[in-house]
């Protein structure tokens, strides 16, 4: 599997983020980040497992994010 590296990623609420990866063998990896305050009151960016479900306006942020990254990764695709 190896490393993860972040494409891009959008609030999904005020507490939680969906993050686009590409992961170590080329596939990409959809996953949600729980934003939480540690004791000091610093942010904490936790990974969660399962789905997510979104509400309409959500989910037209997942959309506008997943059209930006389709359209860098095909016009990488076109220029190898």
């Amino acid at each position: 599997m190896g490393a993860f590296v972040e494409l891009g990623k959008t609030m999904i609420n005020t507490k939680k983020n969906m993050v686009i990866s590409r992961m170590g063998d080329g596939k990409f990896a959809i996953a949600q980040q729980l934003v939480v305050d540690d004791e000091h009151g610093k942010p904490m960016n936790i990974f969660l497992k399962n789905s997510i479900v979104v509400d309409v306006e959500g989910l037209k942020r997942v959309r506008d994010l997943v059209d930006e990254i389709l359209a860098k990764e095909t016009s990488q695709e076109k220029s190898k």
